[in-house]
């Protein structure tokens, strides 16, 4: 698969003691084509990766010569896939007198943004412990809100904010929500 967008500049010499030529960009089948060079060692460096691709910089050295005046000579570079940092977040609900006392059924929906003008993720429901885990969530900010309460307490839709980060990726972040008996 052709990867659109790279950006590459041609040396002439050898890495390190090179001369820029020109600057190239791939198009939407992932190639260029340089005419007319002269014999002599090139190298390739690629200065900018297609979106949602790691930078490879490593300079892609080649020849040009005899064999390489009638047939095109084709250097190929891969570039390995970003992979986007995500985080988890667990929402633990429980009895306002008692934290320790979770509580099951109680309904909720996840939202990206901030409140008010976020986006609806998933809908989630807590276990006999009181708690879900929502996980792999690209970083940026989040927020509950409860659509059900828990029988017997009263519905608390506030929303809760949190922010999926650095901090966030290793270690889920919780969110408690009290309820209120009626």
């Amino acid at each position: 698969m052709g990867l659109e967008g790279a950006e590459f500049d041609l040396f002439r010499g050898t890495p390190g003691s090179g001369e820029l030529v020109s600057k190239h960009t791939t198009d939407n089948t992932g190639a260029f084509q340089v005419n007319n060079l002269e014999f002599g060692d090139y190298y390739f460096v690629e200065t900018k990766a297609p979106a949602g691709y790691e930078l490879d910089a490593t300079p892609r050295p080649f020849t040009i010569g005899e064999k390489e005046v009638t047939v095109p000579f084709v250097v190929k570079v891969a570039n390995k896939k970003v992979e986007e940092p995500v985080g988890s977040v667990n929402l633990l609900k429980h009895d306002e007198a008692d934290e320790n006392m979770g509580l099951e059924g109680a309904e909720f929906d996840l939202f990206r943004g901030t409140p008010g003008s976020g986006e609806l993720v998933s809908k989630h429901t807590t276990d006999n412990t009181g708690t879900f885990q929502v996980n792999n969530l690209e970083f940026g900010d989040y927020y509950f809100v409860e659509t059900k309460a828990p029988a017997g307490y009263e519905l608390d839709a506030t929303p809760r904010p949190f922010t999926i980060g650095e901090k966030e990726v290793t270690v889920p972040f919780v969110v408690k929500v009290a309820n209120k008996k009626v």
